[in-house]
């Protein structure tokens, strides 16, 4: 009966032993997995952010582009509207200079025109030599517009 314990006990060990090593061995392995996912995980993020990097910086390679564009528009436009503000002025100039007096509403689009392509526009030519000619003039508050039509 004595062999029968001690068979008994060793197979009890061993069932032990291999239950353990089994639990032990899943945690383990299960471990392992885990570590390879999180690995996977990290690598498949890093992919996407570099993505997305790329991404990003064609973008802002292209807004740029599109600025520097936007900017070369912008110049064309302020160089007309200079051209614009100058060609008002020097038609309200020669259209009057005559006479040298100036109908009171042709005094204002002559200011407001000279205000712009001064301030704004930053124009310095000759226009500020005939707006301040025109200032010297007199004002004629008696011209009306249907005469215009």
């Amino acid at each position: 009966m004595e062999t029968f314990k001690n068979i008994a006990t060793v197979v009890g060990c061993i069932s032990a032993l291999i239950f353990i090593i089994a639990t032990i061995n899943t945690k383990f392995s299960d471990w392992i997995k885990n570590l390879f996912k999180n690995k996977e995980k990290e690598e498949a993020q890093t992919s996407k952010i570099d993505t997305l990097a790329e991404k990003f910086d064609k973008y802002i390679a292209s807004d740029e582009i599109f600025k520097q564009s936007l900017l070369e528009d912008l110049d064309v436009q302020k160089d007309f509207a200079r051209d614009q503000c100058r060609n008002t002025i020097k038609d309200i100039f020669y259209k009057f200079c005559e006479t040298k007096k100036i109908p009171l509403y042709e005094l204002k689009i002559a200011t407001d025109t000279f205000t712009t392509y001064s301030k704004k526009l930053k124009g310095n030519h000759y226009i500020a030599l005939l707006y301040n000619e025109i200032l010297k003039w007199e004002i004629d508050y008696t011209h009306s517009f249907e005469e215009d039509e």
